[in-house]
């Protein structure tokens, strides 16, 4: 879902800070000679098989992050100011 929201941030209404993650993305991948839009096909393809959840009868529920993605999101804040990326 992370990696969704970072390639799709409109799709997600995700913000400008999004929006700004999505374009350092694509320079990642271009640099690393990966395709973007073949990435986002593969991800829209293995996300349409995935199983949906549907919240029913109008029960407002609170979204919460796994401790495991906690720690992706502290190493890629690490890896940012390793790097110099804003």
């Amino acid at each position: 879902m992370l990696l969704d929201v970072i390639l799709n941030p409109t799709k997600h209404n995700a913000g400008d800070d999004a929006e700004a993650a999505r374009r350092a993305v694509e320079k990642v991948l271009a640099k690393s000679g990966l395709d973007g839009n073949a990435l986002r096909q593969a991800l829209e393809t293995h996300m349409s098989g995935q199983a949906k959840v549907t919240v029913t009868g109008g029960v407002e529920q609170q979204k919460t992050m796994g401790m495991s993605m906690v720690k992706v999101l502290e190493a890629a804040r690490d890896n940012m100011r390793l790097l110099g990326v804003s």
